[in-house]
């Protein structure tokens, strides 16, 4: 993403209701910007942590209206972990499907990876609705497993491995 993309992503990133299960707050513009900043720079993810933000743009109107991330967890067991989030006025279009799935499809084709992990807030029924459509699996649910936004949340962790996205790749690609 670039600086020119910064009022696009403030739209979603200062939404409540956008971020309510998402570990970071509502931002301010200056935020907003130096999470820009941090993720400008695509690694290439030879160490762990690696991390890349990427945006969705909607090319008829030149706007970001999601974004997705891919982390590098451990090189050593070939595991990398995904997020998503995007601007809900672009929502039911079936965006975070291609881009998600997009994501998921680069990172087996591209890198040594052996599995990918998505951990989800429980009461996120449509990002589990999303992720399950793209053949991720559900592994387990820790209770009260975080303190975000002042309460204890539940953490869902769900996973494709390389096998089951070879399965999973023609509902992907469609």
């Amino acid at each position: 993403m670039q600086d020119s993309d910064l009022e696009d992503l403030y739209e979603y990133h200062s939404d409540p209701d956008t971020v309510r299960y998402i570990p970071w707050p509502v931002r301010t513009i200056d935020q907003v910007r130096e999470a820009l900043l941090k993720y400008r720079d695509i690694p290439d993810f030879s160490n762990d942590g690696d991390s890349a933000l990427l945006g969705w743009e909607l090319k008829e109107i030149r706007k970001i209206v999601g974004q997705c991330s891919y982390t590098f967890e451990s090189i050593r067991d070939q595991k990398g972990m995904i997020g998503y989030v995007m601007n809900p006025k672009f929502a039911g279009k079936g965006l975070a499907f291609e881009a998600v799935g997009a994501l998921i499809a680069y990172v087996f084709e591209s890198f040594e990876v052996k599995r990918i992990v998505a951990t989800i807030d429980p009461r996120n029924d449509k990002s589990i609705a999303l992720i399950t459509r793209l053949g991720f699996t559900h592994e387990n649910t820790l209770i009260q497993n975080e303190y975000i936004k002042e309460e204890w949340v539940d953490t869902a962790r769900y996973a494709i491995n390389r096998s089951e996205f070879e399965i999973a790749r023609e509902r992907i690609a469609d």
